[in-house]
C-alpha cells in the first residue's frame, strides 16, 4: 500500500472564498491502491495502475497522463508520478520549472510548490524547479530513504532515523525535535514525522495547531496545510491543528494509509475503499 504526499498550500491563486466544508464524507467504490491529497485536487492510483486525480483543474493538475504507474503525489498546484520502471512524469503548474523532470529512474518522488524532488536507489536526491530559497540543493554526502516536499523546504529521512532538512526555514522548519525517526511527512510550513517508539513529533508552523500531536502511538502520519492527522495500530485515525474547513474529526473507519492535503483529507480503508473529508470547495473530495 502505497500513499504518497508532499506539501500543498491552503490558498492559492485559484481560492474559492465561498467553498464550505463537507457535511458528509465522500465515499467511493474499492478499487484504489493509493491516494495523494494536494492544495486544491487529490489523485490516486487504482489496483491495476491507472491514474486518477480529481479537483481544482486551474492548472491542469488533475489532467492525469495516461499509461499505469507505480507512485503518484500532489504537490501545490501540479502533480508527478513514477512509471512502471521508475521514469518520472510531472504535469500542472509549471512555470518554475517544476515539471522539467530528469531523464533517469528513481525509487520514490515528491511535490511541493514550485519544485519537485526524486529520490535514488543510492539515497541521493535530485531536485528541481524554483531554488530561490534551496529548496532544490539537498546536503551533500547524505543518503535518505524518504524524503518530503513543503511549499519552500524540503526534508529528508535517513535510514538511521535522521531528518535533515534544507531551504527556507524561517518559521521553524528546521527544527527537528530530538529522537530517532521511522516516518516523515512535510506539510506547507511544518512537518511531522514518527519515532521507533512510535510517537508523533511535529515541528515549523504552528498557528494552527498542526503540530499539537496527541501523545499517545501511531502507524502512519501525514503532514497538510494547517493540520495534521495519523493512523492508530488499529487503524482509527486522528486529526489535529486547524478546523475550518471541517478537517477533523475523520471519520470512525478502520484505514490503511492516509493523506493530508490542504484543507482536506483522503484515506484508504483494507478493501481500497477510499473516503475524503474536510473542504469540498473545488470537488478536492468529489473522487470519480
Amino acid at each position: 500500500m502505497l500513499v504518497a504526499g508532499t506539501g500543498c498550500d491552503p490558498g492559492g491563486d485559484d481560492d474559492d472564498t465561498t467553498a464550505t466544508a463537507d457535511d458528509d464524507d465522500d465515499v467511493t467504490g474499492g478499487d484504489w491502491a493509493a491516494v495523494t491529497a494536494g492544495s486544491h485536487h487529490s489523485c490516486g492510483l487504482s489496483l491495476d495502475g491507472d491514474l486518477r486525480c480529481w479537483g481544482s483543474d486551474a492548472q491542469a493538475q488533475t489532467d492525469a497522463p495516461p499509461g499505469s504507474f507505480s507512485q503518484v503525489v500532489a504537490g501545490n498546484f501540479h502533480s508527478c508520478v513514477l512509471d512502471g520502471d521508475g521514469f518520472p512524469t510531472c504535469w500542472g503548474r509549471c512555470d518554475e520549472g517544476q515539471c522539467e523532470t530528469p531523464d533517469e529512474p528513481f525509487v520514490a518522488i515528491a511535490a511541493g510548490k514550485g519544485h519537485s524532488c526524486g529520490l535514488r536507489a543510492d539515497g541521493s536526491v535530485a531536485c528541481w524547479g524554483d531554488p530561490a530559497e534551496g529548496q532544490t540543493v539537498p546536503p551533500d554526502g547524505v543518503g535518505f530513504v524518504e524524503i518530503g516536499l513543503g511549499e519552500t523546504h524540503s526534508c529528508g529521512r535517513t535510514a538511521a532515523g535522521e531528518i535533515h532538512c534544507w531551504g527556507a526555514g524561517e518559521l521553524g522548519q528546521f527544527d527537528v525535535p530530538a529522537g530517532s525517526f521511522d516516518r516523515l511527512s512535510v506539510g506547507v510550513y511544518h512537518s511531522c514525522g514518527l519515532t521507533t517508539e512510535g510517537s508523533a513529533l511535529c515541528w515549523g508552523r504552528a498557528d494552527d495547531g498542526q503540530t499539537d500531536a496527541p501523545a499517545e502511538p501511531f502507524a502512519q502520519i501525514t503532514a497538510g496545510g494547517g493540520h495534521s492527522c495519523a493512523l492508530r495500530g488499529d487503524g482509527t485515525a486522528a486529526c489535529w491543528g486547524m478546523v475550518t474547513h471541517a478537517e477533523y474529526p475523520p471519520p470512525p473507519d478502520v484505514f490503511l494509509a492516509i493523506e493530508a492535503g490542504g484543507h482536506h483529507t483522503c484515506a484508504l480503508t483494507g478493501d481500497g475503499v477510499l473516503r475524503c473529508w474536510g473542504w469540498i470547495g473545488h470537488g478536492q473530495c468529489d473522487s470519480p
